[in-house]
């Protein structure tokens, strides 16, 4: 069997994403619109929820060295012995965490270790997709090719609903391109599986592939929205979601129209 460590590259992470190709992060914000896309080039955001959810994966996936990337730290960064301590931790070029996260990562990493076989983590696969330079890093990718990808979750209830809204069906189409552009001939890529976990007790999990009826309809997007971005990028435009500034009515809802139009009896009034 050829294995996908003969095609992938094992890469630092920053090295990763420093590089200018195509993403599944990255055409999920040019199908939002290219303006988002083009501004979230440009400045870089950090937010509580990526800083965690990057953490996660490297405790639930890459155990063995999520010391060597983060510091416990305790402290109070206004006594003496605790900014001694914060700055030891960045000097060692460590990112800080807390010992309540560390209680919430083990209860994670109990919860999905059955749940993601043994594998290859964070190799990184390069291809071209319509002329554009594209690239995928799986959290985990067995050697019969099939992806794993851990996601972190406040209510597993939620599961389907944010599947959807975060564009998870994208990412899998996307990572399946790619993949599936060096696979050698006669491998066939398997369907993205997402792994799902809640970020507290019980650390409940779900699992979920790609609904089928979209997957044809989802495939077709991407690859609009690759020749979109061949055209925005040879054009140096990058309209927002509505490029039209035409006035539009704003459809009300249903429960705003029942609070501020009275009840009418239809009968009475033709009685």
């Amino acid at each position: 069997m050829t294995t996908p460590d003969k095609f992938g590259q094992a890469i630092f992470n920053d090295e990763y994403h420093d590089r200018p190709n195509m993403s599944a992060s990255k055409i999920k914000q040019f199908m939002k619109s290219p303006a988002h896309f083009k501004a979230s080039q440009e400045v870089k955001l950090e937010s509580p929820a990526l800083r965690f959810g990057s953490m996660a994966h490297t405790y639930c996936l890459e155990h063995d060295i999520f010391n060597t990337q983060y510091g416990l730290f305790d402290g109070d960064r206004r006594t003496k012995q605790g900014k001694a301590d914060w700055e030891r931790i960045q000097t060692e070029g460590l990112e800080p965490y807390k010992s309540q996260e560390l209680d919430t990562l083990n209860g994670m990493r109990k919860a999905v270790k059955d749940l993601i076989p043994p594998g290859h983590t964070e190799l990184s696969f390069f291809a071209e997709l319509r002329d554009v330079p594209c690239q995928c890093r799986p959290d985990r990718i067995t050697d019969d090719w099939q992806v794993y990808d851990l996601k972190t979750i406040a209510d597993i209830e939620d599961v389907d609903r944010a599947f959807y809204k975060f564009g998870y069906h994208i990412q899998a189409y996307f990572y399946f391109a790619v993949l599936d552009a060096i696979a050698p001939v006669g491998i066939d890529i398997p369907e993205m599986v997402f792994v799902f976990v809640e970020k507290q007790p019980p650390y409940d999990t779900a699992i979920r592939t790609i609904d089928p009826d979209v997957w044809q309809a989802t495939g077709l997007a991407v690859d609009k929205a690759l020749e979109d971005f061949k055209q925005a990028t040879s054009s140096d435009v990058w309209p927002g979601i509505e490029p039209d500034k035409t006035p539009k009515i704003a459809p009300c809802p249903e429960y705003i129209k029942s609070k501020l139009l009275p009840d009418v009896d239809i009968d009475a009034m033709f009685s």
